[in-house]
């Protein structure tokens, strides 16, 4: 994320992304439909939903989706049903366990997986929700041992949860694709993402006078500087990856370097799965490859993140030029 291009290219393929607009024709291209309504529940961050009154409260932001009259745009889109699947002979779409599509005169079969996303355009905050990815979604409905099964070019090509948000970003942040201040992942269930929020709290080095946790607190919860191990793991988690990604893949977009500044986690005011929050900062130019290249071949975590220069450790230790999506 701080790296210039040419020295990211070194860690992530392909940069930029190749996906860019509102990919409303790409999605339909390979194979997915769209229902704008069909999760708006999860779009209400308020009582009886997420619970995050609190949170919500301390940031500034409304709780509400667009449905109840605040600003919380909810996406969702699933990789069936979708336009492009193949008719049967009797006109109709088949059963899902069989419908295909054609893209480039190469025929693939659905995935069933699905991706909900919330936006909200006045606060620059995008919210990753429920996912199931193509590789995990296709290992599932077509009965294979896992996701490691599943051979990458029998899945849609658009495919990663940080291209459709970027995608659907466009669409909801079209007047100021630069604002992006906050990106959370929501209600996390995954094992490997919780088992790294548990040791980031054991271990992260607390400031003088500090008590350690015993558990995810309610907000204000704890924030781990980028500096961290605790918030590079963080950030190079299943739940992490696709935030580095939507800001290393679309610099341009976003107007140049944005990072990660620090993670928050925290748990909801009623409820107890987490909450992950990214603080996303601009970062101004800095030396370029040099520092990074230099940066890169030490040991250990770089003390320090500081803004007036990149941060080639960072990039590495993060994980998200090196995670796949």
């Amino acid at each position: 994320m701080l790296a210039p291009p040419e020295t990211a290219n070194k860690y992530l393929t392909p940069l930029p992304s190749p996906w860019d607009g509102d990919l409303a024709f790409e999605l339909r291209t390979w194979g997915y439909r769209e229902l704008p309504s069909q999760r708006d529940d999860l779009c209400d961050f308020g009582p009886g939903q997420h619970e995050l009154q609190t949170a919500f409260a301390a940031l500034g932001m409304d709780t509400r989706g667009v449905g109840e009259g605040g600003s919380n745009q909810c996406f969702h889109v699933e990789h069936a049903n979708g336009r492009a699947v193949e008719r049967g002979r009797d006109g109709r779409v088949p059963e899902v366990e069989r419908q295909t599509y054609v893209v480039g005169g190469v025929r693939y079969r659905v995935t069933q997986s699905y991706t909900t996303l919330a936006i909200n355009p006045a606060a620059g905050a995008l919210f990753f929700l429920n996912r199931l990815s193509p590789a995990h979604a296709a290992a599932e409905s077509w009965g294979l041992a896992g996701p490691e099964a599943v051979r990458r070019e029998w899945l849609p090509a658009l495919a990663s949860s940080s291209d459709i948000a970027w995608g659907f970003w466009n669409r909801a942040c079209s007047a100021n694709l630069h604002h992006i201040t906050k990106i959370f992942s929501c209600m996390i269930t995954n094992e490997v993402t919780l088992e790294l929020i548990d040791e980031a709290l054991r271990t992260y080095p607390l400031a003088p006078g500090e008590s350690r946790p015993l558990e995810v607190e309610k907000w204000p919860g704890t924030t781990f500087p980028v500096r961290f191990d605790a918030a590079l793991a963080l950030l190079g988690s299943p739940n992490g990856v696709a935030a580095g990604y939507f800001l290393a893949q679309h610099k341009a977009q976003l107007g140049g370097n944005k990072f990660i500044e620090r993670v928050t986690v925290f748990r909801p005011d009623r409820g107890l799965m987490p909450y992950l929050l990214f603080w996303v900062e601009d970062a101004p130019a800095g030396p370029g490859e040099a520092v990074v290249d230099e940066k890169m071949g030490r040991d250990g975590v770089e003390p320090r993140i500081v803004k007036r220069s990149v941060d080639g450790k960072n990039v590495e230790r993060e994980h998200v030029l090196r995670a796949k999506l």
